[in-house]
């Protein structure tokens, strides 16, 4: 912002309407740049919960939390989030069947972005999570680059698709804007 303002000092008296214009410019970029998220977390674990819940509010996001499926199927139905963080390992169901759950109950054409968070390293857990209709498995401990690698390709289909319309567009959509495995 101080550059920005530094430069528009250099103009001549008399460019109002192209400071105007180039206000208007810098703060749709920022407002692009910074999209915040309505992320659901849904861990069992308080401690690899907590951690995530960090990360993504350090990044600026908004934040909600469930320890299990069931939890998470109901918050899913009440609010429009933009991103669910997903733990496999649930106590009352696994993650696949949350995410099937979660799915169910949008209806048929939703596509809310699920990732899968997983202490597991099986080399088919990938191929299972992009078959059960996630974007991305990500490892834990979580990698903050990778967290925030994922946020930021959930924001900018955000972008694209305009505030909170991810969750109605459909899978092959959502592939084509950019947010896969």
């Amino acid at each position: 912002p101080i550059m920005f303002y530094a430069l528009l000092s250099l103009l001549e008296p008399g460019d109002e309407a192209t400071v105007t214009k180039a206000g208007e410019a810098f703060a749709e970029g920022i407002d692009a740049a910074s999209r915040v998220l309505d992320i659901l977390i849904v861990d069992d674990d308080s401690v690899s919960a907590t951690v995530a819940r960090r990360y993504a509010e350090r990044s600026g996001n908004t934040v909600a939390c469930a320890a299990t499926g069931e939890e998470a199927t109901s918050l899913v139905s009440e609010r429009a989030f933009d991103l669910v963080l997903l733990d496999l390992g649930l106590p009352d169901m696994d993650g696949f069947e949350a995410a099937r759950h979660i799915r169910a109950d949008l209806g048929p054409g939703s596509s809310l972005p699920i990732a899968a968070m997983t202490a597991r390293s099986d080399p088919e857990l990938r191929s299972a999570c992009a078959a059960a209709g996630m974007i991305d498995c990500l490892s834990k401990p979580i990698d903050p680059a990778a967290l925030e690698r994922l946020f930021e390709r959930v924001a900018a289909q955000a972008r694209e698709l305009g505030p909170r319309a991810a969750a109605s567009v459909s899978p092959s959509g959502r592939a084509e804007a950019g947010v896969s495995l």
